[in-house]
């Protein structure tokens, strides 16, 4: 677009590429020859050598209408693609909002599967216990055992008279 908008434009490949400003640029170079030509015989001020001016100029009018033409339709192409790339922007940003609140989720997930994994082997290990001491229980064993036979007393410890 700056190189269609610059100062040479007519070497922008599109207007290379464009047929009516090849014929228009073709025919203004067989005019400009002929006037060059018939310079050396005529004066400028010549009713013919004025004719000639005056195709010269209406050819370099049909020409700058050609280049504003092209130029208005590189523009509206570079604001097309200007409009797209915007758009594809916020694509990118409305997806990469998802893809973060995902991996935010999946990190929750995580942690919550951790959790639940401690939690489970907590109450394996109590339910391990458990059933050890109810294994125990069952088992009539005392903490107390016999270690001296005890022996009657021969007088009354109290009142001490």
């Amino acid at each position: 677009m700056r190189q269609a908008d610059g100062a040479n434009a007519y070497s922008h490949p599109l207007m290379m590429q464009n047929e009516g400003i090849q014929a228009l640029r073709s025919t203004r170079a067989k005019l400009e020859a002929e006037y060059q030509e018939k310079l050396l015989t005529f004066k400028p001020g010549y009713p013919l050598m004025l004719q000639i001016k005056r195709q010269i100029g209406e050819i370099d009018k049909q020409l700058e209408a050609e280049v504003k033409l092209i130029k208005s339709s590189v523009t509206a192409t570079y604001q097309a693609a200007v409009d797209k790339e915007s758009m594809l922007k916020e694509q990118v940003d409305l997806l990469s909002q998802e893809v973060l609140t995902a991996q935010g989720r999946n990190t929750d997930l995580t942690l919550l599967e951790r959790e639940v994994e401690t939690n489970r082997q907590l109450y394996d290990a109590l339910l391990q216990r458990y059933k050890e001491i109810g294994i125990t229980s069952n088992v009539d064993s005392n903490n107390v055992s016999m270690v001296d036979t005890a022996l009657a007393p021969g007088a009354p410890f109290t009142p001490n008279v």
